[in-house]
């Protein structure tokens, strides 16, 4: 199958965002979850967030997406709001991270149709490599337990100073999400993957780039729209 990564600053893109919400909250459901803080209207409204989704190109369905919320340093990020009563220290994280800008990835999702090509996995590759281009030198995140090791491999690491070594009971008991920082955008350092590093830093420089991948031995060719 083909697909196609696109970005988009939320703000210009009303259409694009109400898709979005649509494909995360059907996900949500399948896990029976309800309460997850970024999983509002609000953001499509803030001239901070953009948006990135994954297309079928056969279909033109969107089957995932994942967003970019830059901390304006008023307006408190989704990770804030969802953990501040948990552990008050994500907003020292913040705050000390807004000297030289930060963001955070959230509300990532993938439709059922494509689970297991590796779509989450792209998506947070794209998310990176977009980050790396906007005004910000860290990125934060809340992964999930089976996503936390790719997201490693990717350039995150895990943000240990807040939870319980970087770990929640987040959004239900059941589920243990982890925090994630990347505090270098541009070099990655930590236990990014070499080849991950060289992709991410080569999506940085033109559209339209084609890969050809395999996750679970299903091959895959993604094309990648990232650069406004």
């Amino acid at each position: 199958m083909n697909y196609t990564l696109t970005s988009y600053r939320a703000v210009e893109r009303p259409d694009i965002c109400e898709a979005f919400i649509a494909g995360h909250i059907a996900v949500l459901a399948d896990f029976g979850i309800e309460n997850v803080t970024s999983n509002t209207k609000e953001w499509m409204g803030d001239p901070g967030v953009y948006v990135i989704v994954a297309t079928q190109d056969e279909t033109g369905i969107i089957v995932g997406g994942i967003r970019i919320h830059i901390f304006n340093g008023t307006d408190p990020l989704p990770m804030q709001v969802a953990l501040e009563e948990l552990d008050g220290r994500i907003n020292t994280v913040v705050r000390e991270g807004h000297k030289g800008g930060i963001a955070e990835c959230c509300g990532l999702w993938n439709s059922k149709r494509v689970f297991g090509r590796g779509i989450s996995y792209i998506l947070t590759r794209s998310s990176v490599s977009l980050a790396g281009l906007l005004p910000l030198s860290s990125l934060i995140a809340l992964s999930a337990p089976y996503t936390r090791e790719k997201a490693i491999e990717r350039g995150y690491n895990i943000l240990s100073e807040v939870g319980e070594e970087g770990f929640f009971s987040y959004p239900i008991p059941s589920h243990r999400a982890c925090a994630m920082v990347i505090r270098d955008l541009e070099n990655l350092p930590g236990g990014t993957l070499d080849e991950e590093r060289r992709i991410i830093k080569l999506l940085r420089t033109a559209n339209g780039i084609t890969l050809n991948e395999v996750y679970n031995r299903r091959p895959i060719c993604v094309t990648y729209n990232l650069l406004a």
